[in-house]
């Protein structure tokens, strides 16, 4: 399958989509038009460059992520915004939680004498911190 244009994308006046290498003309300098967004009679005033805007922050906000694997998520799958705020919360309460373990751990057994459970959750703790 043929990769698609490297970002970033950048938009431009009327709904154009420029993308990938800067190309060097005779009057000076600028990326290739990719796309360009169409209006049609049922769109409000703006709507043709909002969607253009739209394209780019989310092909822009994509980068690295192969596109077969986008496809694959189901359409009314809940928006990545929403599910990386739930996913950060989970995360935020299982470190909690591997704290309250490990401080609990800590004072059964002194952490220089630390077990594999103890090394594990503090290197886990550490991971999940940065």
């Amino acid at each position: 399958m043929t990769k698609h244009t490297a970002e970033p994308w950048d938009l431009m006046p009327h709904g154009i989509i420029y993308g990938g290498p800067v190309q060097q003309y005779a009057n000076g300098s600028t990326k290739s038009q990719i796309a360009m967004t169409t209006g049609a009679d049922f769109m409000a005033q703006g709507e043709q460059h909002a969607n253009a805007r739209r394209i780019v922050a989310c092909v822009n906000a994509c980068a690295g992520i192969d596109t077969g694997g986008l496809e694959q998520l189901p359409k009314t799958s809940e928006p990545i915004v929403t599910r990386i705020q739930r996913l950060t919360v989970q995360r935020d309460d299982l470190l909690a939680a591997a704290r309250e373990a490990l401080a609990v751990i800590d004072r059964i057994k002194p952490a220089g004498n630390g077990s594999g459970t103890q090394v594990r959750l503090t290197e886990a703790i550490e991971k999940a911190s940065t």
